[in-house]
Parts: structure tokens; C-alpha cells; sequence
């Protein structure tokens, strides 16, 4: 695994540190990445379910302004900071060891993070576990939570077997793509 372009292009990665944890293909990180290459650049950027940190590392390599890393696992969020040190992206990166509920609450109300990694979020990567029967309900949540700047996206990594709506409140379809057993789905957000 690696950076796929930008400024950290062909730096390793750590991989994932545990059976639990599922690092994003370059093929589909390239993916997301190339449908989103106009929106990147001066991006803020939220990365829910982080795992190894490599989606919010290549929107960084790519000029995103800021990321904030949010994973529950201790040894994953070890190795998100080990990969933005290698990569040299620690400055614009922070990391959240806590649950994507209780850092969704935490945005909310935007308590103890500096401006940069204040919401709304241009862009927020959302790549959990795959089958997990909560995933659209947090989808819906951040929706209607304001984190999500005018014309921001969403992107959902997921399974294939897996049906998003293509309305979920704000947020309205903007493609859906297959790769294999996983898709991307990438809504806009109209509010």
C-alpha cells in the first residue's frame, strides 16, 4: 500500500494492524480520488472509521488543507500517526481515537479542535466495516449534523450488496461506482 499521488506519491504505508481492519485498494482510493480531484485541493477533510489513515493521506498528499483521523482502535490509530509522520503530513493531520458516534457528538459542538479541523468538511470518507447494518443511519446523522459544507461530498466506501438511497436528506446522489465486491458512493450535499 502506498500514497498514489501528490505530494507524498509512492510513500509506503503501514498496513492495517489487525484482521479487523480493511485498507482501501489503490484502485478504489484512485478511484475516489480522480472523481474528486477538482474538490481536493484546500479541502477540510473528516475521515470516519480511518483504519490505517490512507484515504485522508492521499487527500492530504493532494493538497487538502486539513484531515481529522477518527478510528476506535488504539493500535490503528498508531498507525495512522506513524503514516503521516512517514509521509510528512503530520502537521495537517489530527488524530481521534474514538468512536464515529462519540466524535460525531464532539463535532457537533465543536469543542477543543483547532480552527482548521473545525467543521463543516468539504469532503468526509466514510469507510466501515462492511456489512454494518448502522452505516446509513450515521450517513443520515451526518446529513443533518451541519458538518457537511455547502456542496461538500460523502463518500461511502462499502459492499456491493449494499443499496444507498439516493436522497438521504441533504445529501443527493452523485454517482455510484463498482469495483469488484466494493462500491463508492459519493453524494453532494445541497443544504
Amino acid at each position: 500500500m502506498r500514497v498514489i499521488a501528490g505530494s507524498a506519491r509512492g510513500v509506503p504505508l503501514k498496513g492495517p494492524p489487525g484482521p479487523g481492519t480493511r485498507a482501501t485498494s489503490d484502485k478504489v482510493r484512485g478511484a475516489i480520488f480522480d472523481a474528486l480531484a477538482a474538490e481536493v485541493p484546500e479541502a477540510r477533510v473528516l475521515d470516519l472509521y480511518a483504519g490505517t489513515g490512507a484515504l485522508g493521506i492521499e487527500a492530504l498528499s493532494r493538497d487538502a488543507a486539513a484531515c481529522l483521523f477518527v478510528e476506535k482502535s488504539a493500535a490503528a490509530c498508531r498507525v495512522i500517526e506513524a503514516n503521516v509522520r512517514t509521509t510528512r503530513l503530520a502537521e495537517r493531520g489530527k488524530v481521534w481515537a474514538t468512536s464515529v458516534s462519540a466524535a460525531l457528538e464532539r463535532l457537533e459542538t465543536a469543542r477543543g479542535l483547532p480552527t482548521a479541523f473545525q467543521p463543516p468538511y468539504d469532503i468526509i470518507l466514510l469507510d466501515p466495516p462492511y456489512g454494518d447494518p448502522t452505516i446509513l443511519g450515521v450517513v443520515q446523522r451526518v446529513s443533518r449534523s451541519g458538518l457537511v459544507a455547502r456542496g461538500g461530498f460523502v463518500v461511502l466506501e462499502h459492499g456491493k450488496r449494499l443499496l444507498p438511497a439516493p436522497q438521504l436528506g441533504a445529501l443527493s446522489l452523485w454517482r455510484t461506482r463498482l469495483y469488484g465486491d466494493t462500491a463508492v458512493t459519493i453524494w453532494q450535499y445541497q443544504g
